[in-house]
């Protein structure tokens, strides 16, 4: 937790609804210590959600690279 409240770049954070080895709770608290973050979170989804829903986390990638990167 003080590594990610030392965080000066920017972050996505992904957190799958389903997700048993890291409940989205704990992803909704690193989105919130972290200042500049977005939370992407996938109802329905488990731990690996790059495998489950890879349209979506792709996009949601790539529209975070695009607005990083501009």
């Amino acid at each position: 937790l003080d590594v990610a409240r030392a965080l000066s770049v920017p972050a996505l954070v992904i957190g799958g609804g389903r997700d048993r080895l890291l409940p989205v709770r704990h992803s909704r608290r690193l989105a919130e210590m972290v200042p500049d973050v977005e939370l992407l979170e996938l109802p329905g989804v488990g731990h690996v959600a790059m495998l489950e829903r890879p349209d979506e986390v792709s996009g949601a990638l790539a529209t975070f690279a695009g607005r990083v990167l501009s």
